[in-house]
């Protein structure tokens, strides 16, 4: 586990590198024609989604830490 606050949110940021890695190897591979568009965006749509939550969660972690 994650135990410490600065040691959880260098993790989430390299999470949320990872997921901006994820758009930007679909895009690629669309690109290339090995994925076909359906597939492009409904994976696009999920890769959105949860980039969109864990930054929510990454900014829930900062404000939580700031209270304390």
């Amino acid at each position: 586990g994650r135990y410490f606050f600065k040691e959880k949110l260098v993790f989430m940021y390299y999470s949320r590198g990872s997921f901006l890695a994820s758009k930007t190897w679909l895009q690629k591979s669309f690109n290339r024609k090995w994925v076909d568009k359906s597939k492009y965006d409904e994976i696009m749509h999920d890769l959105k989604g949860c980039h969109f939550l864990l930054n929510q969660y990454i900014k829930s972690l900062k404000i939580a830490n700031k209270k304390k």
